[in-house]
């Protein structure tokens, strides 16, 4: 463990860097200063486990220098060290997060604790795998790694603690908002959590802090507001602030007695969201208001479907856009259960879609689950639109004349690949059923396709995968027999590598 004392007494400087390296030879003093100007330089350049620092000291108090460190996200652990009892110091080296607040004159018996206590602490991060450093970095790595793991051993309640002490949370009233993102630019996600750390701050003594999830799209924030307040309008101006300027993020809230309930309390919000699909963005969805609500049946209008194919056939364009706008009011028209909606969509424009390509080329064929993929990973009314548009616009160009880029020799191994991929089918294979060299198609792919016969491979079997385990109800080993995995303990490796998440989160998260 790595020390740095910080004290204007060099009596009292020697004294207890004498005694910490008499207890063990585990503790290594690594830097001493007389002032806080040279404390502040000296922990900016080591950046020691640990600090024991006076309060009153010249150029700089050990406060200051505590403040001017936590700006720059230098947060090691601090020990006050203080002949001064005023309740003045203490309140602001406890707001500051001191580790300890100890008066002079310090005992061997006081301090042989403190060191222990800091020890076992830091065994217990790198047990759990937590960065040294920025306090903020290690909140980040401690709830992606909890909110991701799909152990409930004793690790995660470790991290729960430790959580809890890092954020500074009080058990009860925890509030967790949730914000989905949809598949938006890396820029728009800083944007956007400026913008919701921007408004977390408006509130006076707020405790928080903000977490990426990447794999799930969403940023989500855990806070505790100072005193009684109204949640609920809180956290409605909280959801005006993200959806300025037309952003199309949803946010959902829930309120915890206690962290160790965070990941069961975002599988609840995942599947709260989907609610957006009948209740738009314009406010926060939360279970109570859900509860509220009477959702009616919804019948499928099979006469709206049949009139959009039979437009297709005709290639009456404009009469499939008029059939199409009415299947989405109807949609609209009432409260409706989001999965009846979502079933709803996937079944018309599936019904479309197969219907096209039956009048077209089959050509089209290999585009069609691509097209329809992410309609079935629709989680919100802005995903539906856009993937009912794309299809909507790919069916009414289809009459127009196709300038094919692709290679005839390519187009026929594309279509190989798509009968047989379950099958595990071969470059060698192709090459020999299309009586070129390996070597030669492998080339020619590459140049057409832009990737390699084997990403394009593994490409197409994630994708049907996610298609399968949305819509098929399949367990994960079954999926991964259908699409040509005979290991499942693989499949899933690689399914996570591509997505983020395991083949059972991913189904969880679209179900």
């Amino acid at each position: 463990m790595r020390i740095v004392v910080v004290e204007d007494e060099p009596r009292t400087r020697t004294g207890i860097v004498q005694l910490i390296r008499k207890l063990s030879d585990h503790y290594e003093v690594v830097g001493e200063a007389e002032n806080g100007l040279a404390g502040l330089e000296l922990i900016e350049r080591l950046r020691p486990d640990l600090v024991f620092m006076d309060i009153k000291m010249p150029l700089m108090t050990g406060i200051e220098m505590l403040e001017r460190l936590t700006e720059q996200g230098i947060t090691p652990k601090t020990v006050i060290l203080t002949g001064y009892s005023e309740f003045e110091y203490a309140r602001k080296a406890i707001q500051m997060k001191v580790y300890e607040y100890l008066e002079k004159p310090i005992t061997a018996k006081n301090l042989q604790l403190i060191l222990e206590k800091v020890e076992q602490e830091l065994m217990y991060d790198c047990l759990l795998g937590i960065r040294g450093g920025n306090t903020t970095e290690k909140i980040q790595h401690m709830l992606q790694r909890y909110m991701l793991s799909e152990s409930e051993s004793v690790e995660p309640n470790m991290m729960i603690s430790k959580l809890q002490s890092l954020i500074g949370l009080r058990t009860g009233h925890i509030q967790v908002f949730n914000v989905y993102l949809g598949n938006g630019e890396e820029q728009a996600l800083h944007e956007h959590k400026a913008r919701l750390k921007q408004a977390l701050q408006q509130q006076p003594d707020t405790v928080y802090v903000i977490c990426e999830l990447a794999a799930y799209q969403e940023l989500v924030a855990i806070f505790q507001l100072a005193g009684e307040q109204p949640i609920q309008q809180y956290v409605s101006r909280l959801t005006e602030t993200m959806n300025q300027q037309g952003a199309q993020t949803i946010c959902c809230y829930r309120g915890l007695e206690h962290l160790s309930e965070l990941k069961r309390c975002l599988i609840e919000l995942r599947k709260l969201r989907k609610w957006s699909m009948v209740l738009g963005n314009q406010d926060v969805i939360y279970r109570e208001r859900i509860e509220g609500l009477q959702p009616q049946t919804f019948h499928y209008p099979l006469h709206l479907e049949q009139k959009a194919r039979s437009a297709i056939i005709a290639s009456k364009w404009d009469v499939l856009n008029r059939y199409v706008t009415e299947f989405v009011n109807e949609c609209a028209g009432a409260v409706y259960r989001p999965q009846d909606v979502f079933e709803s969509y996937t079944r018309f424009f599936t019904a479309l879609t197969h219907t096209a390509t039956e009048m077209h080329s089959s050509e089209l064929a290999v585009q069609q689950h691509e097209l329809l993929l992410p309609l079935l990973q629709s989680q919100t009314c802005f995903e539906l639109h856009d993937a009912y548009e794309a299809i909507l616009s790919w069916i009414s160009n289809m009459h127009k004349p196709q300038v094919n880029s692709l290679n005839l020799t390519v187009n026929k191994a594309l279509h190989l690949i798509h009968q047989h991929y379950q099958e595990g089918i071969t470059l060698d294979e192709i090459a020999s059923t299309l009586h070129i060299t390996p070597e030669y198609l492998s080339s020619l792919f590459n140049k057409e396709v832009k990737r390699s016969f084997s990403a394009y491979m593994k490409e197409l079997r994630i994708n049907k995968a996610k298609e399968l385990l949305i819509v098929s109800g399949l367990k994960a080993y079954e999926v991964a027999s259908q699409i040509g995995y005979s290991d499942s303990t693989y499949f899933s490796r690689v399914f996570k590598e591509a997505t983020g998440m395991s083949p059972v989160e991913y189904q969880k998260l679209h179900r």
